[in-house]
């Protein structure tokens, strides 16, 4: 029966907790991800909840390389493993390497953050050649400060007014633990 067999692949082959472990996980996510859910949840519990989906990704393949018939062994393996990098290997660029590119080329930093009344605050960014990013007014684009309390996150802000080549401005009222912070 599925039960006894899953006792026994759980207890028997290498790697089959973590298996078991991704598809606990996966399944919490996709539970929290109804959208009912996932409004009463604040954003910052959210980014983490859907970064687990990467813990997903390692825990879930392992078993198939340690108890695979056919992939666990030569040209299978390889492939395989080819396929698992060719997939890592733009989220780790995308998500790290580029925003790290972008950083070092434009500089960004803030240069002033203006009170404008009503638990809101204007952050004007300046840099280098800030009219090269090719940014308009009204794009969303995610920030992420590096300071405490703010480098574990990026949030998303759009541009409130027409970027140019001295300064970008957002503008963001305190509507969570996070933007009541931004002043």
């Amino acid at each position: 029966g599925p039960v006894k067999e899953g006792l026994r692949l759980f207890n028997d082959q290498a790697d089959m907790v973590g298996a078991f472990s991704a598809a606990a996980i996966l399944t919490g996510l996709a539970l929290l991800s109804i959208r009912q859910l996932r409004k009463m949840m604040p954003y910052e519990a959210w980014i983490w909840i859907h970064r687990s989906a990467y813990v997903v990704l390692y825990l879930g393949y392992a078993h198939q390389f340690s108890a695979g018939e056919d992939i666990g062994q030569g040209t299978g393996k390889i492939y395989w493993i080819g396929l698992h990098v060719l997939v890592i290997g733009p989220v780790v660029w995308g998500r790290i390497g580029v925003p790290l590119l972008i950083n070092m080329y434009h500089r960004v930093r803030v240069a002033e953050v203006v009170d404008e009344g009503g638990d809101t605050v204007s952050i004007y960014l300046s840099g280098n050649r800030l009219d090269q990013l090719g940014a308009r007014s009204g794009q969303y684009l995610r920030w992420r400060f590096l300071q405490a309390g703010f480098i574990s996150q990026a949030h998303p802000f759009s541009l409130s007014a027409p970027p140019n080549s001295h300064w970008l401005r957002i503008t963001a009222k305190s509507v969570g633990r996070f933007t009541s912070k931004l002043p």
